[in-house]
């Protein structure tokens, strides 16, 4: 795809241009585009589902563009030559990623990152039958990235961390703490995001109190 600035000729043209060609206007800039022949074979199901996911991705994106408020906040984070619709698109095809959890002193230490912005971060706690015991919400620390949120019951065996964007995705990572109380003194774990196509090995702290381990943001 070409990109005219200063031509004087194709400013401000749009349309077809031949068989093969056309002009677009984007931005404030004239982009001269090839024309792509449709695939009319048949789509695999992970064609369709990326279909569907981009057909989302435009609802959304469609929806912002319709809200001054938040059309606002993405124009302001998108990058030179991208518009808030891009913004919302981009925002809309990527879930968060929670980087980092931690125990201490029952209190949760999460860190989720998103391209757009992790809107808010859940906590579910689990007995060890698999029983929910404790369900709410964390709260955003100074750190932008770095949620907190601090356990009301004790003897938990599993906790699981949720982190949603402003999209409506979510990703999920559980650890298995043997028993959140205030004389833990677990040794440090590890566990596994299983995510389909992404296997990341997250590591989870959980030390004596009043030794807690090494964060990777200062959050005070």
């Amino acid at each position: 795809m070409a990109v005219y600035t200063h031509n004087i000729i194709t400013h401000g043209l749009s349309g077809k241009f031949g068989r093969y060609s056309y002009f677009r206007q984007r931005n404030g800039r004239t982009h001269f585009c090839r024309i792509e022949n449709p695939y009319t074979g048949p789509l695999s199901d992970k064609q369709v589902a990326s279909n569907n996911k981009f057909r989302q991705a435009h609802l959304f994106a469609q929806s912002v563009i319709g809200n001054p408020a938040r059309k606002a906040s993405y124009a302001r984070r998108a990058r030179k030559g991208r518009s808030a619709y891009n913004e919302a698109i981009s925002d809309a095809m990527q879930a968060p990623e929670i980087r980092h959890l931690q125990e201490h002193n029952r209190m949760i230490r999460i860190v989720a990152i998103d391209n757009f912005e992790v809107s808010q971060v859940s906590a579910e706690l689990y007995d060890d039958t698999g029983v929910l015991i404790e369900k709410g919400m964390a709260t955003r620390s100074n750190h932008a990235d770095n949620w907190r949120y601090k356990v009301k019951t004790k003897n938990a065996a599993r906790v699981v961390i949720k982190a949603f964007d402003a999209a409506g995705n979510v990703a999920a990572q559980e650890m298995f703490t043997e028993g959140i109380s205030t004389a833990s003194s677990l040794p440090a774990k590890t566990f596994t995001d299983h995510t389909p196509g992404k296997e990341t090995r997250i590591a989870v702290f959980i030390s004596k109190p009043g030794n807690p381990p090494p964060w990777p943001h200062a959050d005070n």
